[in-house]
């Protein structure tokens, strides 16, 4: 037991000398990379300042220099001269021709390779310096830019024969009056100072300083890198310290350059005269930070003296106290095993006696603070499920009255997924909800227009609006899925879901079932319809017609008879008909005209017979056919017919057809025997009129 407290405190005395080492040599290694990486930062924008300027300050005066030769007496007479004609010019002193006076200017200048002059026409009038070295100049010389009359670059440096540099400079030649003469080119030999600007000193084993300025997407590097001789371009994206520089800015910092190398570069502008220009100072990271890496290592070496100097420290000082550290470990272990009530035997007056007691203290502390803890979690825990049956029975009641509504109630998140789906809608759309795109909404659940002739665009769906954000009041739609018979009309309003941001989440729509109340409505129209046509009418013929319209129209059916019986004959007679004008119900009606019904033949027959009215939804499901073999020609399926009654009397029979199986609707039945009373007693104000008349 005492060796495992000893290897106990030796490892605790051993992890605090590791942290604290640990710390100390993280502090100095980043306290030491900070000031490095800050005075590599700062020689190195030194470094790109300096070549910036020198090589700003050369190209300028090499300029300037294009420019004063562009201002001399001699060059403006010689371009006169030749303006003015062939002739031989005065200006030229005897025996020295045009070319000859260059090649005096290049005898005095050490730095100038090359200087060639050309009309306002672009011939050549004198050259001076190796042919073949204007040659290679001139055909990638940069003519001027607006405003550049003044003189400009225009070949930027580039290496030429025997591995020299040589840039061309510009300048328009003009006389007295403004008037262009011609330009004067210099090629001056930039060799030293490219030279001086390529030199790596004071950037070590991995520095460059390097020059480029910008052609489209490429970057035209005329001194090579010093990783790679033989590289003249690089494009943009692979040299963004460069690019930026070009660009206008200027800083130092750590990235990647052209070969994928970590390095700390410092990157500026070669100045406003050279707007595509840049230049960079950089330094591989690995040599730059080298001191700090090396300190790190003696540091490590360092915390590791220190570290087993205080292992050894620490295990002597554990073995010379470890029977009182025993027993405070015995109290411990009681204590970590919830037994708060155990103490520490505390039988000295030194820092363990003091630790004694303060263990002791703070078992006291852990107990008061475990039952005080102990109390408010119970307080929390029961105020958490007070909380969670609330929200439970809040839910389930939302959950209830959702379930309850009359009407349909669907929720959409924003992707279209269906959230909520109430019986009331599954009942009403006659579905339920499946996981399709709200672009297949309109197709899947058999969404029309009101007029259901067209299917209705999803885009325009409430729903769908709903979900972009806008609000939509009673829009109606009719719903013709197959379960559902002859089809439901609905009325639907839109709004969009907020969440707590106030960003839209999906959409609600609510909607209920107005079949019934457009089929009273239709059934209200067309008993008006029919009473403002009997009011009207002096005879059932006149009438007939109308009235067979105002109910077949109205309530959707194809073809309407009305049969008179013929009391003479015992036969029902066709007094009436009338059929939906997009039906081809022509043959029917001529037949109609000249068929005779027995009492009890076919549904008009039966009705008469019976004196009731009679429906049929389906004529598949019959004994008997409703209709004759031209009736059954053009597809009829249902059909229903009421007496018209006066005192108990049928006085004839009306009854309409549809080509689709309709279930049996009592409310039109019973509104149209109603009418077939009123047309029986319109029959009857016919027949007293006729008496009163005879």
């Amino acid at each position: 037991m005492t060796r495992s407290i000893v290897s106990k405190l030796t490892l605790f005395v051993g992890v605090l000398i590791g942290l604290n080492t640990a710390l100390l040599i993280g502090a100095a290694s980043v306290t030491t990379e900070s000031i490095l990486g800050h005075q590599i930062r700062e020689r190195l924008k030194t470094v790109a300042a300096d070549r910036q300027q020198i090589l700003a300050r050369e190209l300028r005066s090499q300029q300037s220099r294009a420019s004063r030769f562009a201002g001399w007496t001699r060059i403006r007479a010689l371009l006169g001269d030749r303006e003015a004609g062939p002739l031989a010019s005065a200006s030229e002193r005897p025996g020295e021709t045009p070319s000859r006076f260059l090649e005096v200017i290049l005898s005095h200048s050490d730095d100038l390779l090359a200087i060639w002059i050309r009309d306002v026409n672009g011939r050549e009038v004198a050259a001076g310096g190796p042919r073949a070295l204007i040659q290679e100049l001139e055909p990638v010389s940069r003519p001027a830019a607006e405003g550049e009359e003044s003189g400009w670059m225009a070949v930027p440096p580039r290496r030429i024969g025997g591995g020299g540099y040589a840039a061309v400079f510009c300048v328009e030649v003009r006389s007295a009056d403004r008037r262009r003469l011609g330009t004067v080119f210099v090629a001056p030999d930039l060799a030293p100072v490219m030279t001086f600007l390529g030199d790596p000193r004071d950037l070590g084993e991995t520095g460059e300083v390097l020059v480029g300025w910008r052609q489209g997407d490429r970057i035209l590097l005329p001194i090579p890198p010093r990783g790679d001789p033989t590289l003249t371009e690089v494009p943009v994206s692979a040299f963004p310290a460069l690019a930026e520089a070009i660009t206008g800015s200027f800083n130092a910092r750590r990235t990647i350059d052209y070969q994928g190398h970590d390095v700390v570069v410092a990157y500026r502008p070669l100045g406003m005269e050279f707007p595509e220009w840049g230049l960079i100072a950089k330094l591989d990271t690995e040599e730059a930070y080298a001191p700090v890496f090396r300190l790190r290592r003696l540091l490590l070496v360092m915390g590791g003296g220190l570290l087993v100097l205080g292992l050894g420290a620490s295990n002597a000082i554990a073995r010379r106290f470890a029977r009182p550290i025993r027993r405070l470990a015995r109290s411990a272990v009681a204590v970590a095993s919830g037994d708060l009530s155990a103490r520490a035997e505390v039988n000295s007056a030194d820092e363990l006696g003091e630790m004694g007691a303060a263990f002791n203290r703070m078992t006291e502390q852990l107990g008061r603070s475990r039952a005080e803890l102990e109390r408010r979690i119970a307080e929390r825990t029961d105020a958490l499920a007070r909380s969670e049956r609330a929200l439970r029975e809040q839910t389930h009641i939302l959950q209830s009255v959702v379930d309850c509504l009359g009407d349909g109630v669907v929720v959409a998140d924003s992707s279209g997924r269906f959230v909520l789906f109430n019986p009331a809608a599954r009942r009403i759309l006659g579905n339920a909800p499946m996981a399709v795109d709200p672009s297949e909404w309109s197709r899947k659940y058999d969404v029309y227009l009101p007029d259901r002739s067209a299917i209705y665009p999803s885009e325009d769906l409430p729903l769908s609006r709903a979900m972009r954000g806008e609000s939509v009041d009673q829009v109606e739609l009719f719903i013709a899925y197959p379960s559902l018979e002859d089809g439901t009309f609905i009325l639907v309003t839109g709004r969009p879901l907020v969440d707590e941001r106030g960003a839209i989440a999906g959409g609600v729509a609510v909607f209920h079932d107005t079949t019934r109340r457009k089929k009273s409505e239709s059934r209200l129209a067309a008993q008006y319809e029919t009473t403002r046509v009997l009011a009207e009418s002096e005879s059932l013929q006149q009438a007939g017609p109308k009235i067979l319209e105002a109910i077949g129209g109205r309530l959707d059916w194809d073809l309407g008879v009305l049969w008179r019986v013929d009391r003479r004959g015992d036969r029902l007679r066709c007094a009436a008909a009338w059929s939906r004008p997009d039906g081809d119900f022509t043959r029917f009606v001529t037949i109609a005209w000249g068929v005779e019904l027995a009492r009890g033949q076919h549904l008009p027959g039966r009705v008469w017979a019976s004196g009731e009215p009679e429906w049929v939804p389906d004529v598949a499901q019959v004994a008997e056919p409703l209709r004759n073999p031209a009736a059954e020609a053009l597809g009829l399926h249902a059909g229903f017919a009421v007496p018209i009654r006066l005192q108990g009397d049928c006085l004839g029979v009306i009854g309409f057809f549809s080509r689709e199986a309709r279930p049996i609707d009592p409310a039109t039945l019973a509104m149209t025997a109603s009418l077939g009373s009123q047309i029986g007693q319109f029959l009857e104000r016919q027949q007293m009129r006729g008496r009163v008349r005879l």
